[in-house]
């Protein structure tokens, strides 16, 4: 959440340089709500599940919403009504999230869904440890499930995403957060 939220700015301030436009607020904001456009059913998940994401069961968080087909018409109608430059800052940001999400935390995304229920994900084994060699894995439903029984963690965002002891919360947070004011301040320039 915290890289995508960089990467968001980031984006804002490289688009808006080539675009000639001058950057605000409002180009600000959108940029890092599409930064985060595919974890919309975030709060949905932490509500049903009691504050929990992650776990030994796989849950509707990356499902719809991390199909990547379903943007191609969104960033088209953003760009036909509202003109390149926002269809463009869209398309950057989405395309981050799931690249993002391909190689970053979690069991990967339905890079081909809804057409396929399999997931992908990017410098991983089929266990879920890190590999970098390895380029793409492909879990299918049943593979999935079995992973996540064994190394799923229901408590993942406290044992992992929020833990110093991790390399995800250098990676995720920490580092991310530490750059942010560094990032705004020449953002600002």
């Amino acid at each position: 959440m915290f890289l995508d939220i960089l990467f968001g700015i980031l984006s804002a301030k490289i688009i808006n340089m080539i675009g000639g436009e001058d950057l605000d607020l409002i180009i600000l904001g959108l940029s890092i709500f599409f930064a985060l456009l595919p974890d919309i059913d975030v709060p949905v998940e932490l509500y049903s599940r009691k504050g929990k994401l992650g776990g030994k069961t796989e849950t509707h968080h990356r499902q719809l919403t991390h199909y990547p087909i379903w943007y191609i018409p969104l960033v088209i109608a953003v760009t036909y009504y509202f003109g390149i430059f926002w269809g463009f800052l869209l398309a950057v940001n989405v395309f981050w999230h799931f690249l993002h999400d391909l190689n970053g935390t979690g069991w990967g995304i339905k890079l081909l869904g809804p057409f396929s229920k399999n997931n992908y994900k990017m410098f991983t084994n089929k266990d879920g440890t890190q590999n970098l060699r390895q380029l793409f894995i492909k879990w299918t439903p049943a593979e999935l499930t079995d992973t996540m029984q064994k190394h799923g963690d229901p408590y993942w965002m406290k044992n992992i995403m929020f833990n110093p002891k991790s390399s995800t919360f250098w990676f995720e947070v920490a580092i991310p957060l530490l750059l942010l004011p560094v990032i705004v301040f020449l953002v600002l320039l």
